[in-house]
């Protein structure tokens, strides 16, 4: 099933490129789309070191649901290039505006929903909160996503911000650099966080070191009051966020702990989309650990395609 689910995803996924302005500079963004041109448009958005190949196993469901699938690769991770002007910083708020440009620039007025996964949830987060959207996104789908506290890996964070603040500045050595990336990649490869290529994985780590925690918890707060649904897909082993993060943010979104739907060794336990009344949903599975897009990526799908069904339903009552 896997290696036919991945024939069809070879075929029908199409890797593209756009020139996209953002930041007051430009970029020339990789993207991957598929689906009919007319559907319902749902974006997923990666984390670090990662690319579009993430959401690899979820695109074919979608397709065969309707959806139009875009998945943009974001700068610095080995497809997109960051601008000439090296203006891009890596952080949450620069990584929306890009994102903002390709949806800008592709002439889409709708999103049905954005899927993102580990850091690439904080992005969407930015991106449906911001009032400058104007409801332009309609959903939000966080995969394994960071919270608004930091996980333990990088605590504390003054340490890691000094520690990745010094080797951003190493990266940019020529030589050094590449020399210092190789020697980090078997650690980013122990950890399940494998990259295009070393100079993304290291940088991966200055990322999570700059990301803003607080502001994911201001912007799920702000979500939770413009009641846009919400729904969370995560896993009680994961060993990267801490499963207290994890309720924190179900917390903040205003969903009922009791009103989680689980999955046991990937066969659920309640057959409901939607469990509770609330806007928002969480579905945990009891292993995947941080990857559970890998690892169950048609389960996944299925629950986007509930979700997403369940939202529409619910408009139409």
């Amino acid at each position: 099933m896997k290696n036919s689910s991945s024939a069809v995803t070879n075929q029908i996924l199409q890797v593209q490129s756009i020139s996209v302005e953002a930041l007051g500079t430009e970029f020339e963004v990789f993207y991957a789309e598929a689906g009919p041109p007319s559907g319902a448009v749902v974006i997923g958005i990666h984390g670090a070191p990662c690319t579009h190949n993430a959401f690899r196993g979820m695109v074919a469901p979608l397709v065969a649901a309707g959806y139009r699938v875009i998945i943009p690769n974001l700068p610095g991770n080995g497809v997109t290039d960051v601008d000439k002007k090296h203006i891009y910083n890596y952080t949450t708020p620069h990584k929306a505006a890009v994102v903002k440009g390709l949806i800008q620039a592709l002439q889409i007025e709708r999103v049905d929903m954005i899927f993102a996964h580990s850091m690439g949830g904080h992005v969407a987060a930015r991106i449906a909160s911001d009032p400058s959207s104007d409801g332009a996104v309609q959903s939000l789908c966080l995969i394994c996503a960071h919270g608004a506290s930091p996980p333990r890996l990088l605590r504390p964070m003054i340490i890691h911000r000094i520690l990745t603040n010094c080797l951003y500045w190493l990266l940019h050595i020529p030589i050094v650099g590449q020399i210092i990336a190789k020697l980090l990649s078997p650690v980013f490869a122990a950890t399940g966080f494998k990259g295009r290529n070393p100079r993304a994985e290291a940088i991966s780590y200055y990322e999570g070191a700059h990301m803003d925690f607080p502001q994911f918890g201001r912007d799920c707060a702000a979500l939770c009051q413009q009641k846009v649904p919400v729904l969370m897909l995560a896993s009680s082993n994961d060993r990267v966020i801490q499963h207290s993060i994890t309720e924190q943010t179900m917390s903040t979104l205003g969903m009922r702990l009791d009103d989680i739907k689980w999955y046991y060794k990937g066969q659920s336990q309640d057959q409901a989309s939607c469990k509770g009344s609330t806007v928002s949903q969480a579905v945990m599975f009891d292993d995947g650990t941080h990857f559970i897009l890998k690892k169950y990526p048609e389960l996944l799908a299925k629950e986007i395609i509930l979700f997403l069904q369940a939202i529409t339903e619910s408009v139409i009552i």
